[in-house]
């Protein structure tokens, strides 16, 4: 039997595979969509280069690099399972995560925080603190759970978790909601 270039990365996604890429500081800095025509991958910082470290995306087939965007922080991004999608978590700071969800073939970028708060109104009230908006995992190949959760900075104090049901459409679903004030010393919630 004869592998191709295609052919053997596709199987090397399939055996080394990881599930999600954490970049600048995880241990796999590339992933390979299912069928591995598709990668994703960092590109560290480098001085006279580029300005911090960044996301791209490469056509194992055309060979063609696109450069996704610019990691102000950290980012952990995972494929669907057909390889049609993928979502970007980007962890801008300590006050604030937006997330994303990619169409593969055309890179058209649909903003997750926007989407939820066009769908639910109220949930816009919660996002104006420490806002963490954050792709919990796919839930099979058309749409992903998602946790927004975190605490708003003006008193009185809440903290909340709010969960959704996201297609890569971008069609919003409400699953759950918990907002509390906050104790003395913390937050409670997480995703």
């Amino acid at each position: 039997m004869h592998l191709g270039s295609l052919g053997f990365l596709a199987l090397a996604a399939v055996i080394v595979n990881a599930q999600e890429l954490d970049l600048p500081w995880g241990s796999s800095k590339r992933l390979a969509s299912p069928d591995g025509s598709k990668i994703l991958y960092g590109v560290p910082y480098q001085k006279g280069r580029n300005d911090s470290p960044q996301l791209w995306i490469e056509d194992t087939r055309t060979r063609r690099r696109t450069k996704l965007f610019d990691i102000p922080s950290t980012l952990s991004a995972g494929w669907s399972a057909d390889g049609a999608a993928f979502y970007v978590n980007d962890h801008e700071g300590s006050d604030g995560e937006l997330a994303y969800i990619y169409d593969a073939a055309t890179l058209k970028r649909i903003d997750i925080a926007a989407r939820i708060q066009a769908a639910d109104p109220g949930s816009r009230r919660l996002a104006t603190g420490h806002a963490y908006f954050r792709v919990t995992g796919w839930e099979g190949t058309q749409q992903m759970a998602v946790s927004f959760f975190g605490h708003t900075d003006q008193q009185p104090v809440l903290c909340f978790t709010l969960r959704y049901r996201i297609n890569k459409a971008g069609v919003v679903k409400k699953l759950s909601q918990r907002v509390t004030p906050a104790t003395a010393t913390s937050c409670d919630e997480s995703p």
